[in-house]
């Protein structure tokens, strides 16, 4: 219940995590479907002091997939297609190769467990940056050119945006309408969201659009910037009021009178019998035994979210133009003032330090790494890019909290041994071990990793040098400096490649395979949204 008490440390709350004179954010409290508390803060535009409203616009970035994901399951019920029809049902210029069972279906699509590799990613090893200019057309046509998935279909979940720019024009094909219009007709004019636009050209004109913005230290901050097409994947542009409206749907469960949620909320079972935290376009939540459905959005300069409790009735949605907010953690302080004696305990600040060392860990055989390293409450682990926080369950593992890929960390070093870790996430199951320089990383060794690589479904050079004593590595076409980054040896063969431009960081795991005449014939290269993209080197 709303007491101006309650109003004034949610106020207090919010505030914090938008101080004055900077880019911020607006937010809404959603209570038995009444507002129960709405507020802005901070600047919508630095260069003008323009500040934010309620009715400031934001990219809502992922929250996208919700509605591409609602008007697909709505299609469904109205017999337009099927949920288990195979993919190339609809986009047959994909290749056949990913047609065989287990089939890549909408379904798989929905709940990321399709497999198929991530369109963004491919762009980033083919050396396109934010800078650089792709269609949601040219990302179908990159996928086309992929003869090869991340895993079997099913088998997995690997959050990937691939998915939904499929899902998007496949709504297309299906209905013979423009997805734009599409989604006009069939949600944001029925719901009365007339601020809510597709905004799939970066460079379109939208008004009251907040700019995005990244911090760079001691009190500066430069303009977030992307120039990729985004289709279904995160492509609207919205408001709080507009995005009460669709959490309402959230609350119903039902769209043209269709029960759509019941589908939409349900996990997916993987092959080795853990549980996603994905149902279809919905991310699942557990905090302190209180079920939360929604989304969450990132793009550079800008992070949303929207969350709904069922059993508590409560919703929260947060738009926001500065790229360091972090959603989860102001979910979870929100929940804990709002609700927090009636629940469970909060997970022990700390938890785990003891158990499991800070570091980097690798498993050369997965050609995979990750980092354990202090966060905001106590450990969290960085997945090449994808990172949660952990908590320390009552049988010694660590799990993560409110994380979107379930995960499950285990110490299986003997006792005055080496520290081998366990990690269980998503389906996927790795042994990890410190991460160290090999020995015998002098320039002699170094040179047998020297040269050109090629894959040709990417149409992508990968080039290899040394510069004072470290390893090198350039994606993309010659002379693309801006591609260029140095490799950290973890282990024989395997190398950390990390980018982290604020705003724009991200991390891949480059393992060098060898022939029978032990000299280095390919390489592949991992991340946390693409899985072993081989590259052939160039007479070799």
């Amino acid at each position: 219940m709303t007491t101006p008490e309650r109003e004034t440390e949610l106020d207090q709350l919010f505030g914090r995590h938008a101080p004055p004179g900077e880019p911020g954010l607006a937010a809404a409290l959603i209570e038995g479907g009444e507002v129960a508390f709405a507020r802005a803060y901070g600047r919508a535009s630095l260069e003008h002091d323009i500040p934010i409203t309620l009715e400031t616009r934001f990219p809502i970035a992922s929250i996208t997939k919700t509605f591409v994901a609602a008007v697909t399951v709505l299609l469904d019920r109205r017999n337009r297609l099927s949920l288990d029809d195979p993919v190339r049902r609809y986009v047959p210029e994909l290749p056949e190769t990913i047609d065989a069972p287990p089939h890549v279906t909408l379904r798989r699509l929905l709940s990321m467990t399709s497999g198929l590799r991530d369109s963004m990613e491919m762009l980033r090893l083919a050396g396109y940056w934010w800078r650089g200019t792709a269609t949601a057309a040219d990302m179908t046509q990159l996928l086309a050119r992929q003869p090869h998935l991340n895993f079997r279909p099913g088998g997995e979940f690997l959050y990937t945006n691939v998915n939904f720019t499929l899902l998007a024009q496949i709504l297309e094909r299906v209905t013979g309408t423009h997805f734009p219009t599409l989604l006009q007709t069939t949600v944001l004019a029925p719901l009365g969201m007339t601020s809510t636009v597709d905004r799939d050209d970066p460079s379109t004109v939208v008004r009251d659009l907040a700019s995005g913005y990244i911090p760079v230290g001691d009190g500066e901050w430069r303009r977030g910037e992307w120039s990729f097409g985004l289709s279904g994947a995160g492509s609207l542009v919205s408001t709080v009021p507009d995005l009460i409206r669709w959490l309402g749907i959230l609350r119903a469960g039902r769209l043209e009178d269709h029960d759509i949620l019941s589908e939409m909320r349900s996990p997916v079972e993987l092959e080795d019998g853990s549980v996603s935290r994905y149902g279809l376009g919905l991310q699942l939540w557990s905090y302190r035994g209180l079920s939360i459905i929604g989304h969450g959005g990132s793009l550079p300069g800008c992070r949303s979210l929207l969350a709904y409790a069922p059993d508590r009735d409560l919703g929260l949605v947060v738009l926001s133009n500065r790229d360091n907010l972090d959603r989860e953690g102001l979910l979870a302080e929100v929940i804990d003032l709002w609700c927090g004696p009636q629940l469970a305990a909060a997970p022990p600040v700390g938890a785990g330090e003891d158990a499991i060392a800070a570091g980097r860990y690798v498993d050369p055989d997965l050609g995979e790494s990750f980092e354990i390293r202090p966060g905001s409450k106590g450990l969290e682990i960085d997945l090449l890019g994808a990172v949660a926080e952990l908590a320390l369950e009552d049988e010694g593992a660590l799990v993560d909290i409110l994380g979107l890929t379930p995960v499950r960390l285990t110490s299986e070093g003997p006792d005055g041994g080496p520290a081998v870790l366990r990690l269980a996430y998503g389906g996927r199951v790795g042994r990890y071990s410190p991460a160290s320089a090999p020995a015998g990383t002098d320039a002699a060794r170094l040179a047998g990793y020297l040269g050109r690589y090629r894959n040709s479904e990417l149409e992508s050079v990968l080039e290899v040098s040394l510069a004072d004593g470290q390893l090198r590595v350039r994606y993309g076409p010659p002379g693309h400096s801006a591609a260029q980054f140095l490799l950290t040896p973890l282990a024989d063969d395997v190398f950390l490649l990390r980018f982290d431009r604020p705003g724009y960081a991200f991390a891949h795991c480059l393992r060098f395979r060898r022939g029978n005449d032990r000299r280095v014939h390919d390489v592949l290269i991992s991340g946390s949204r693409l899985k072993n993209v081989r590259f052939e080197r160039e007479n070799g």
